[in-house]
């Protein structure tokens, strides 16, 4: 049995959703990302962003990082190695959305809807004393929202969406995205010739992006996820994003996938920024849940959705549940505490017993667009948080 206590910690200096977040040397990094002006909520900005900040966790400040060197975007991700954050991909479009939200007409196509390749390396430099990001081997394809993890200084990038400009939002089966697992061992980081990605055995399960990613004793684990009905239009009355409920484990040492318990309940979008684990236990936060879910490349209709919500959803909700999937015997549990908030797109990591926690998306954007968000304290959020608190884990 478990019980968490909840903190509210200083606000982030910009409220974003999909945005870089990691732990570097006991202090948060948070990078681009995308965010909306809200009526009633002034944004830092509206639309994608290269800026980052950086928070001393014992001294409780927020500090300029310099600006991310790539295109604004969101859905990077990245891992934390030896002191430094090794970050890829990302994507952008335009029209932004703040801009389509103006006329609420049907969903247009981006014809500047791209995802990335590049990825840079941020370190602190003891001698200048200065934050600094440098060039990294781009990934094999323009990859956003992939799981990321790393052991023994390999860095894993697995699944994850390309752009589809025909359809205007990402893709999992381009170039089999949403399959791919790829490392890169960052031991020949000075041999350009051995410093480069390896194609390794793809996910033979439902292909996906924006999965719970992480590495427990020898196993790459990637649990629940997004399949993107492409071709989805604003104003339809089908699912935009279509829940993943079958769950695997990437054996590192001999090269092979080995299917998990499905999960219980039609959620998904849970973070891949790094350790989620605590007790054996993978902690997965908030999310959505959606009517229509994927199981094992099989569309099917959730039934489950009454067991979770008091009213039966049609589309798009987001929820304050908190799962358990236990690692060592295979198995999902729904937590007796909630988060304190309903919220899409946590960004999270654990780190020994706490969960720290930044930023996120209040609702569908349809239903929140125009709203004020009381979460707590009455302190209110537009639809995207500067939101930054966290919860300790107690074991009863």
């Amino acid at each position: 049995m478990y019980d968490i206590i909840w903190k509210l910690q200083q606000n982030s200096p910009y409220a974003s959703e999909d945005c870089l977040f990691n732990i570097l040397d006991n202090k948060i990094i948070l990078s681009c990302g995308a965010s909306r002006t809200t009526k009633g909520i002034k944004c830092k900005f509206d639309g994608f962003t290269t800026m980052g900040f950086v928070y001393d966790i014992e001294k409780k400040e927020w500090d300029n990082l310099p600006n991310f060197p790539g295109g604004a975007r969101q859905g990077i991700r990245g891992v934390v190695v030896d002191s430094k954050l090794y970050a890829w991909g990302g994507y952008s479009y335009s029209p932004t959305r703040p801009e389509i939200l103006k006329t609420m007409k049907r969903w247009p196509t981006k014809k500047n809807y791209r995802s990335y390749k590049d990825g840079y390396m941020l370190y602190y430099d003891n001698d200048s004393k200065k934050y600094i990001w440098e060039k990294l081997p781009e990934l094999p394809d323009p990859l956003a929202n992939f799981g990321i993890a790393t052991k023994d200084k390999i860095v894993y990038v697995c699944s994850g969406g390309i752009a589809d400009t025909k359809y205007g939002q990402l893709s999992v089966e381009i170039n089999t995205c949403g399959s791919n697992l790829h490392s890169l061992n960052l031991n020949n980081f000075d041999d350009k010739e051995k410093f480069k990605w390896k194609k390794l055995k793809s996910l033979p399960g439902t292909p996906r992006y924006y999965f719970s990613c992480f590495i427990h004793t020898n196993y790459i684990y990637a649990l629940g996820g997004l399949y993107p009905n492409n071709k989805w239009q604003y104003g339809d009355k089908t699912s935009r994003y279509i829940s993943i409920l079958d769950n695997w484990k990437y054996n590192i040492n001999n090269d092979e996938w080995e299917r998990l318990v499905d999960n219980p309940y039609p959620l998904t979008a849970w973070s891949s920024c790094g350790n989620i684990t605590y007790d054996n236990k993978a902690i997965l936060c908030g999310s959505a849940y959606r009517d229509e879910s994927f199981l094992n490349r099989k569309l099917i209709k959730s039934n489950t959705l009454k067991t979770i919500v008091k009213k039966g959803s049609s589309l798009f909700q987001t929820c304050d549940i908190i799962l358990m999937y236990d690692i060592i015997n295979d198995t999902f549990t729904k937590c007796d505490f909630k988060l304190p908030f309903k919220i899409n797109t946590l960004l999270y990591k654990v780190v020994d017993n706490i969960i720290y926690f930044i930023t996120g998306e209040v609702e569908g954007c349809t239903s929140a667009r125009n709203k004020k968000h009381k979460i707590l304290d009455g302190i209110f959020y537009g639809p995207h948080l500067c939101l930054h608190m966290t919860g300790t884990l107690i074991k009863k």
